[in-house]
Parts: structure tokens; C-alpha cells; sequence
């Protein structure tokens, strides 16, 4: 019984293999085998019925900023140099080392449709070592953080200056996200979400550097939406995320605001921050030194849904006036701003 048991599982495994139409000719069938069975995310199904292959095995891309080489082929001994040169391979899944990816990336870095970049989920790209899918090419996973910084540069109106673009179904995780252009310039984000359905932003922490200037960490526009954004760590931004414009309800959830001018921008009211059917809410705004976490602009008579979430003061504090300083959330045109089952932030407000 167990010698039939092993003859079906081998045999199972080569239809998997010789069934892969997505595998490049410099990769041996042990190292895709073993790829998909340490990874099931590297097993997809096809959902063509017209496709006679069923199955097909992601073969993921490795980068190493400090011990790869743009002229390797992207295996975990012999990684890229640049996240750039990853994605003009079309790979779909991106296992990226601890490093500082800045001065070999070409920017933005514009994410494809359905593609997958993963870095230190769980130190949510500041910590590196076995946080890391992919600790590098050293003996031992490589402790720091993973960084994607824009210092600067020109790019396509109205958006100048963009560090990260997503495409549909894309997803970012475990990476601090930075857009350090110091040019006071009409908009600027560490993360574009344009005309984009279904991203995911995960566990990264997200910066435009300085909270003075109109930085948006997450900035969305067009006629997307349905994004997740979750158990991100929102700092030095002049707004957070900035819904500009987007046709569908997307969550935010789970995600920490700390020393930002706004927290969240809502100019359609498709942001569900709690309670909205979507989101869980779990949001802590943390009071710093500037005017308040939300921001309605141009939504009288919407209903914001931002229950359960964790703020700087029991009871919030809302005001009309812009400029009125530490307040948690101003509204501007009379906005529904659902905030029940809040609860007290346990770090004090300055």
C-alpha cells in the first residue's frame, strides 16, 4: 500500500512539473518541486476550462540589494541587485532580502497586475532576519530593514514624484515605503493607487518624510477601489491616505497613524475605516503635533464609517476649523462621521 501510495505521489508531482507552463528554461525540476511545496503560494489553479493545463507552479524571483547582481538569474544563491530588474521579468512573485533599495531602482517602480512583492512582514520591513521570506544571500538571515526610498525626480503629471505604483490584484508586504523628495510639490506618495482594483498593502511602514509638506503615503485616484489596507505604520506623512477619488469601498484596518497631519483624507466617503461591512476597524490615530486624524472635505450628508477604532481623546474631538490644532477629526461640509465603540488611545496626545 505505502509503495502505490509513493509511485502516486511521484506521479502526481511530475504531471505538476511537466504540466508548469510558466517555468524558465535555467530552473531544474527539484528546485521547482521544492519551490511550490516550502511555498503554496508559488501553486496556483488556472481557472481557464479551455486550458489543458489545470495547474501551474509561480517560479519566485529573489532579490538581494547588498550580495546579488542584475545579471543573475534571480534564485535565492544567485539573487537580483535591484527590485527594477525583478519585475521587467514578469515574475508574479518577488521575495525581496533586507537592503536599501534606492540608487539601482528606476522610479516609480510600477508593480504589474496580479504580482506579488513580499519582504519583512513581520517587522514590517525595519527588522529583517527570519521575518524575512528571503534573509539574503549570507549564511545567516540578514537582520535590517527593507527600504524602497525615492529621494527624487521627475515623473508624469499630476503625480510628480511616486515611489511605488500598484497594479490590479497587486500586492506590497513587509517594506518601508519612502518618498523623500524634498520639492514642495502639489502631490507627492511612497504608494499610487490609480485607476487600480483589489491592492493590497500589507504590513509595511510608509513615509513621505516630512508631515509639513503635501506627502501622501497611500494616495488614490480614478475609478478603482476595493483595496486593503492593512496593518500598515503610517508616520511623517501630510496625509496618510489620501482619497482623492475611487468608485468602489475599500477597508483600512488594523493600521497605526503616528506623528502625521492628517491621518486619513475622505473626499468620497468609500474609505471604510470600521463598521461598514468591510473593515474591522482596529485603527489607532495617535495624536502628534498637528491638526487632527480625519479629514472630510466635500461630503455633506455621507455617512464616514470610523467605528472601533482607537483614538488620541474619549470624547473625540471634532471641529470645522482647519487650523484648529489637536482635534482628531475635522469636517469640513457636514459629514456623517460614524465613530461608536471608540476607544481611548493609551499613549497620551502632547
Amino acid at each position: 500500500m505505502k509503495q502505490v501510495f509513493k509511485i502516486s505521489l511521484a506521479a502526481f508531482l511530475l504531471l505538476l512539473f511537466v504540466s508548469c507552463n510558466e517555468v524558465e528554461s535555467s530552473n531544474d525540476p527539484v528546485s521547482l518541486l521544492l519551490s511550490a511545496v516550502s511555498d503554496p503560494s508559488n501553486l496556483s489553479q488556472k481557472n481557464n476550462s479551455h486550458d489543458s493545463s489545470r495547474f501551474s507552479i509561480q517560479i519566485p524571483a529573489y532579490v538581494d540589494s547588498k550580495g546579488g547582481n542584475d545579471s543573475n538569474p534571480g534564485t535565492p544563491s544567485l539573487p537580483f541587485r535591484s527590485i527594477t530588474k525583478a519585475l521587467s521579468k514578469s515574475y508574479k512573485i518577488i521575495y525581496v532580502a533586507p537592503g536599501s533599495y534606492s540608487e539601482s531602482e528606476t522610479f516609480p517602480l510600477i508593480i504589474p497586475d496580479n504580482t506579488v512583492l513580499i519582504g519583512d512582514e513581520a517587522g514590517k520591513g525595519l527588522v529583517g532576519g527570519t521575518g524575512s521570506v528571503y534573509g539574503g544571500t549570507g549564511s545567516t538571515p540578514r537582520l535590517g530593514e527593507t527600504v524602497i526610498i525615492n529621494f527624487s525626480g521627475t515623473d508624469s503629471a499630476p503625480l510628480t514624484s511616486r515611489t511605488i505604483v500598484l497594479g490590479n490584484n497587486s500586492t506590497i508586504a513587509g517594506f518601508k515605503i519612502e518618498n523623500f523628495d524634498s520639492k514642495l510639490i502639489n502631490t507627492r506618495c511612497a504608494v499610487c493607487l490609480e485607476d487600480k482594483m483589489g491592492t493590497i498593502i500589507r504590513n509595511n511602514s510608509i513615509s513621505t518624510y516630512q508631515s509639513d509638506r503635501n506627502g501622501s503615503g497611500i494616495y488614490i485616484s480614478g475609478n478603482g477601489g476595493n483595496h486593503s489596507i492593512i496593518l500598515n505604520h503610517f508616520t511623517r506623512n501630510a496625509y496618510s491616505i489620501n482619497e482623492v477619488s475611487q468608485t468602489y469601498r475599500s477597508k483600512v484596518e488594523y493600521n497605526l497613524f503616528q506623528q502625521v497631519r492628517f491621518a486619513v483624507v475622505v473626499r468620497v466617503g468609500n474609505l471604510d475605516l470600521g463598521g461598514g461591512g468591510l473593515s474591522a476597524g482596529k485603527n489607532t490615530f495617535r495624536c502628534y503635533n498637528f491638526t487632527s486624524q480625519i479629514l472630510t472635505e466635500e461630503l455633506t450628508g455621507v455617512n464616514v464609517f470610523a467605528r472601533n477604532n482607537i483614538w488620541g481623546h474619549i470624547p473625540i474631538q471634532q471641529t470645522t476649523n482647519i487650523n484648529d490644532m489637536y482635534k482628531d477629526i475635522v469636517n469640513l461640509n457636514n459629514a456623517v462621521i460614524l465613530t461608536d465603540q471608540a476607544v481611548k488611545d493609551t499613549v497620551n496626545c502632547l
